[in-house]
Order: structure tokens, then sequence, then C-alpha cells
């Protein structure tokens, strides 16, 4: 499996907004980083970032040198963990929950892709007002 999950443990960041769209930025450029997620905290040293990324790719070596160049140096970067992606799926209650609430209304599926497709909605609509 090629897509993974690099943590990243980040120093030099002052600010989510603007250190946080810096780095996206900068990652993003690879063509191989489809999320990064910012967890900034302010007064912290480190701060860190998960990067989603596919390992066919670009490498965590990779990523680090270029988080390192952005803003002329202002981050110094440190890998914390590197493993397989998670797939994104509902837990058996939020599953339950999901099949609950759409009990009798037909053509309305949703499934785990990236994906949705809707049925309908006139007749969605018109189901639920009359």
């Amino acid at each position: 499996m090629s897509e993974r999950t690099a943590t990243f443990e980040i120093k030099g960041m002052v600010c989510e907004m603007g250190c946080g769209a810096s780095l996206r930025k900068g990652l993003y450029t690879t063509d191989a980083v489809s999320e990064v997620k910012v967890k900034y905290e302010e007064d912290r040293k480190e701060n860190v970032i998960e990067v989603f990324y596919d390992a066919n790719k670009t490498s965590p070596e990779k990523m680090k040198q270029i988080i390192q160049s952005l803003n002329d140096g202002q981050f110094t970067a440190k890998l914390r963990s590197d493993r397989a992606a998670r797939k994104k799926s509902l837990n058996k209650e939020q599953s339950a929950n999901f099949n609950r609430s759409n009990e009798g209304r037909e053509g309305l599926e949703a499934s785990n892709t990236n994906t949705f497709s809707f049925p309908n909605l006139t007749e969605l609509l018109n189901s639920l007002i009359y």
C-alpha cells in the first residue's frame, strides 16, 4: 500500500494561519500529498503536522527537506512517525445510526468511497413534505 501518514514535529511556527498555509502550500507542490493537518498550540516550541501522502511519489526525508526550505529556513522538522494511512470508515455505532436514520428511504445510499450519488432530490423533498 502506498498511502501513508507522516507526523512531523515543527519548530519555528508562530501562527496557525500563515505558517500552516506555508507548510501546506510547500508540501502540496510535491503532487504526492493529499492532506496536511496542522495541530498548532500557541506558546509551544514544537507543533505537530500530519501529512497524508503517496509513498510512490515522495518520502518523509524529501518532505522534511521541503519543510525546512520554506520561508527562508523558518521551520525545523523532525519526523515523529511514518505509518500506513488508515482508511476512514464509520465505526459500528455510527453505521447503525446511519442505517436507522435512513430506514424506509429508498434510493439513499452512501458508501465508504470518495463519491456520493444523490437520489432524485425532487422526489426525496416531496416525500418529506407530504
